[in-house]
Parts: structure tokens; C-alpha cells; sequence
């Protein structure tokens, strides 16, 4: 499945920015239809990410974008190991993996204004394609806890795709908005680290249920 989505994804993708390149051009608007935007998150599952995203807004309410990015989990408790005998490298227990992110935008029309700043509601779903592939290093104990050796797991079969949806307010000029919003998301941390195993011991016992991601995005967009 994750395959099948990628292969469409990248075939669509070509036509989609020819055609809003064409409306672009038509619309002629006085502000531009192309932006670069930089954002940031935090989860309530522990995790933060940054991104950096192209933007093309060939309509006043609606525009595309493809987003490139990097996420991390920070206090990540949930280490697999067999006691007095290997334990993941302590350095390397936190997850993390670089992302594409397509996704649309809408907007509404403006709320009210202050000034030349006016404020609006934003809605942007997308799709999260991750880096398949997942390593962990293993560190080799003896019945002391001291390191006796090291090793390495690594996988490249689980679940790398995801939805998510963010929302919330925008506010700014005609070529710079800000976006304070909120953030849904089916993204699995452990998903390519469920699979694994070590000296039959399964690492999908140590993670907790995959659970739908919650939390805040901060973004800001300058035209180009």
C-alpha cells in the first residue's frame, strides 16, 4: 500500500504543479503565487519537528506545497532490551527520520484586520512519506552492566506513510503570514521498529499502542 501511494504521488505531483503554474500566470495577482514557509512542532507524544516547504497559491483560498522535514522523539523511555545481556544504545534510543510531506491549503476569506494585517482560518491536510528504513545499535552487557561489545538491527519493512491534518489561525501582510494552529496526525514513531527483533526478542513488547499523534505547528511564509 505505502508503495502504491508513492508511485501515484510521484507521477501526479509533475502534472499538478504545470497546471497551477499556467493558472498562476493567469490570475496575475498582486501578491505571489510562490512562498517558502519554515515551521515547527511539538506532540504531545514527545516529539518535535521542523520543516521547510515550497508553497504555490494559484487561487486566493487554496494553493499546493511539498514540504521536506525532520522528526525526533526527545525522553524516549520505551527501550527494548533483555536484562544483563544487550540494551539499544542509549545515545540512539530516540527515534527520528526525515520526511516529505505534499499536502493542500485552504483558506477563508479574512476575519477582520488590524491595519494592513489581516487574520484568517486555515486548513491544511497532507501526507507524511518517511525514510522506510530503520536502524537501532545494540549494546553488548555483561551481569554488571558494563559494555562488552556492540551490534546492530536494522529494518526495512513497516509502516512509513501517514496522514495529517493542521488547522488554526493565520494572520500577516499580503507576502508574510504567520500560522499558529493545531495538529492531527496517524504517524506511527515505531513503525519501522515494530518488526525488529534481537536474539528473539521482539521490540514491538517494549513500544506502546499506535495511537493517533496530537499537537501545536507554528509556521511562518514569505513570498517569493
Amino acid at each position: 500500500m505505502n508503495r502504491i501511494f508513492f508511485i501515484i504521488f510521484l507521477s501526479v505531483l509533475p502534472n499538478v504543479f504545470v497546471w497551477s503554474k499556467a493558472v498562476c500566470h493567469e490570475q496575475k495577482k498582486e501578491s505571489s503565487c510562490h512562498s517558502v514557509s519554515l515551521s515547527g512542532g511539538l506532540t504531545f507524544d514527545d516529539t518535535w519537528k521542523v520543516e521547510l516547504s515550497y508553497r504555490f497559491t494559484p487561487f486566493r483560498y487554496t494553493g499546493i506545497g511539498i514540504g521536506i522535514g525532520y522528526w525526533s522523539q526527545y525522553g524516549n523511555e520505551d527501550i527494548p532490551h533483555e536484562t544483563m545481556i544487550w540494551t539499544v544504545n542509549k545515545d540512539t534510543k530516540d527515534i527520528g527520520d526525515f520526511y516529505l510531506r505534499p499536502n493542500i491549503m485552504f483558506y477563508t476569506p479574512s476575519l477582520f484586520h488590524i491595519r494592513d494585517c489581516y487574520f484568517t482560518i486555515f486548513a491544511n491536510p497532507g501526507a507524511i512519506l518517511n525514510i522506510p528504513y530503520g536502524n537501532a545499535n545494540i549494546d553488548l552487557i555483561d551481569n554488571t552492566g558494563v559494555v562488552t561489545g556492540s551490534d546492530n538491527v536494522h529494518n526495512s519493512h513497516g509502516k512509513w506513510s501517514a496522514f495529517d491534518l493542521r488547522f488554526g489561525l493565520r494572520f500577516g501582510t499580503e507576502d508574510t503570514h504567520f500560522f499558529i494552529g493545531y495538529e492531527l496526525s496517524t504517524m506511527d514513531v515505531y513503525g519501522m521498529y515494530r518488526r525488529m527483533e534481537y536474539r528473539n526478542v521482539k521490540f514491538n513488547d517494549f513500544y506502546p499502542h499506535c495511537k493517533n499523534q496530537k499537537g501545536l505547528v507554528f509556521d511562518i511564509s514569505v513570498g517569493l
